[in-house]
């Protein structure tokens, strides 16, 4: 496995939450589930994984 000092990762948000649990209840069917989530923007975050990526 490749190790890396700083890693760049898409987050999700509220809205993705909202739609899993609509899912799960039965709301709405796995493929209204799917368009919205497709409509989603995907936030990055960056993780810093160990002290050399701050040096």
């Amino acid at each position: 496995m490749i190790e890396y000092n700083i890693t760049m990762v898409p987050v999700a948000n509220d809205q993705l939450y909202a739609t899993m649990r609509l899912y799960e209840q039965g709301v709405i069917n796995a493929i209204a589930a799917i368009e919205m989530l497709k409509a989603y923007v995907l936030f990055h975050q960056l993780a810093f994984r160990n002290q050399d990526a701050t040096n």
